[in-house]
């Protein structure tokens, strides 16, 4: 009989799906960090092997899985294919951030899994299998110690942990050119040819400095087909040749309203304030329940004056009364910290201009850059 040695610890009831962008699968589970029957009816399973054995197995069913041979894309296809998930063993952190997927437990779906390292029984392992095994003890041990992290980490936690732990700039702002960077790559990217995708970006539009963002894209024919739809949209609901040199006062002015309408509004825009407002949610109660946390955002850089305003306004309501006057001591401290340093260094800049601190010795510190920090400061951009 051959021996079995398992390799690592069961996955019973593991899935992992792409990290999509706002507006997608991180979103439809924003009040959840687990998935349930219903969650992954709507999915596409990826399963891996040969066609006949899942056959066997009884994995076709309905025509919603896709089936892939050669396991070492099973990742990119996770990763750039909406609405896809797969059964898997736990993975490493590093593995999930670099193709931007999140591992989530499914609380009433019995599929239970486990890789198996099997040999004869005659067979004597050699040193290079035992360093083999070592490195592979190694690995789960290492996912073990990510299951049970200090600060306890979910599809919702992810993105703002990820975001708090560098600490250079406002985190706010970076959590909203997070949203930003990553709403701008799915309209340009596949989701452009979704049709329910494509009925908000004709209605919506995108305002100028998205319209930049998609141009300096590569992919210039997904701008293009945006637009000309979207411009259809335009010529047959707001200026409808019947309709347009219609005299009637009411005609005009409900067709001024529509382009005022069109013309305030933006599809990225509205994106971004969409996952603002449930990203926001997760920082303060983070903020309410990790201790952790509550130090990792006292250690940012600074905050920014809009997002200042935002913060002080929201902890009326969304801070818990034991944690709302450290955070907002924590809010003002930054603040003023920076606020500070910038006008030092604003000040430094002008006296440079003076003839006497002229010369190539001319000691410029960190002036030099301190009018493009002050408006960011001030304006968030």
């Amino acid at each position: 009989m051959p021996e079995t040695a398992p390799a690592n610890a069961d996955a019973a009831a593991n899935l992992v799906t792409a990290q999509q962008t706002v507006g997608e699968a991180l979103n439809e589970v924003m009040s959840t960090d687990e998935f349930d029957k219903a969650d992954i009816d709507t999915r596409k399973e990826l399963v891996s092997g040969a066609l006949d054995d899942m056959q066997e197995q009884g994995y076709i069913q309905e025509p919603v899985y896709i089936y892939v041979f050669e396991r070492g894309s099973q990742f990119d296809i996770l990763s750039s294919v909406p609405n896809t998930f797969m059964y898997v063993s736990p993975l490493p952190k590093e593995i999930l951030r670099r193709y931007r997927l999140v591992q989530i437990p499914c609380a009433d779906v019995k599929h239970t899994s486990k890789d198996m390292l099997i040999y004869q029984s005659s067979y004597r392992l050699s040193r290079t299998d035992q360093s083999f095994l070592e490195e592979l003890n190694g690995v789960i041990a290492a996912i073990k110690n990510e299951r049970r992290p200090a600060m306890r980490e979910s599809i919702l936690t992810i993105p703002i942990t990820d975001v708090f732990e560098p600490k250079c700039g406002c985190p706010i702002c970076r959590i909203r050119d997070t949203l930003e960077q990553h709403t701008i790559e799915y309209i340009m990217g596949a989701a452009m040819m979704e049709p329910d995708v494509r009925i908000e970006t004709n209605k919506a539009g995108f305002c100028k400095e998205h319209f930049e963002q998609m141009r300096a894209c590569k992919n210039r024919l997904s701008l293009a087909l945006m637009l000309q739809t979207h411009l259809q949209e335009l010529q047959k609901h707001v200026f409808d040749e019947k309709k347009l040199f219609e005299t009637r006062e009411g005609k005009n002015k409900k067709t001024v309203e529509k382009v005022s309408k069109i013309t305030c509004d933006c599809f990225v825009c509205n994106k971004i304030e969409w996952g603002m407002s449930r990203l926001m949610n997760t920082v303060f109660e983070l903020y309410g329940k990790e201790r952790e946390f509550r130090a990792q955002f006292a250690e940012q850089e600074y905050i920014c004056l809009p997002h200042y305003k935002m913060l002080m306004k929201r902890s009326e309501t969304d801070v818990d009364k034991a944690h709302r006057n450290e955070f907002r001591t924590a809010c003002n401290e930054l603040v003023k910290k920076y606020l500070d340093e910038l006008e030092k260094d604003v000040s430094h800049y002008c006296k440079m201009y003076d003839y006497r601190n002229t010369g190539k010795d001319a000691d410029w510190g960190n002036s030099k850059d301190s009018i493009e920090r002050a408006i960011k400061f001030l304006t968030t951009r």
